[in-house]
């Protein structure tokens, strides 16, 4: 049996987190696209204990995880919390650089 160097190790380890990445952040996006609206609740405005920050155009909560408004949902932008949908009632896409939103 061969045993892996150390930088397989690193190129297994980057796999991995890449792997975790993209489950983290693809599994919301893809319950929503599976039915558009079918079973979700969309609230009409942010998780009470979030802040907006402009400069990164996505909600905070107390600790710094930002949740980004990258999900449209008829005229309105939201951002997926603890199995829900949260209006990003302080997101202006009008006033957002070209390359926004998301």
């Amino acid at each position: 049996m061969s045993s892996l160097t150390g930088k397989n190790k690193a190129a297994l380890l980057s796999l991995v987190a890449i792997g975790v990445a993209i489950t983290f952040y693809a599994v919301p996006i893809a319950v929503f696209a599976q039915d558009g609206s079918s079973g979700q609740t969309w609230h009409d405005k942010h998780f009470e204990g979030h802040h907006y920050d402009k400069d990164s155009r996505s909600y905070k909560d107390n600790s710094g995880r930002e949740y980004k408004c990258e999900t449209k949902h008829g005229d309105f932008y939201y951002y997926f919390y603890n199995s829900e949908f949260y209006r990003c009632d302080d997101y202006n896409p009008a006033n957002s650089t070209p390359s926004a939103p998301y």
